[in-house]
């Protein structure tokens, strides 16, 4: 999880979109006998809600559960994202 946190950071950085195209984002499974829950949140211009999506697989990549959820108002990208966390638990 820190790789990726120092991979988005130094994609952000970056001004040319071929360096950001170049840092890969790739699924890592969790360790045997755990799930991994990927989560993400959307802001849609014209709407004043944020979208919620969670997706579970295990070790093997194999689907668990999914989820989508729809808050309003609007919020800030941290708070959209915390809430996303806050759905999964």
């Amino acid at each position: 999880m820190l790789q990726d946190w120092r991979a988005v950071c130094a994609a952000a950085t970056i001004s040319s979109p071929i360096a950001q195209a170049e840092v890969q984002r790739t699924w890592r499974k969790p360790m045997a006998g755990r799930v991994k829950c990927n989560i993400d949140a959307s802001f849609p211009i014209k709407s004043n809600r944020v979208g919620i999506g969670i997706y579970i697989r295990d070790e093997h990549g194999a689907f668990i559960s999914a989820k989508i959820e729809w808050f309003t108002p609007k919020s800030e990208v941290h708070v959209g994202e915390a809430l996303g966390l806050l759905s999964a638990l």
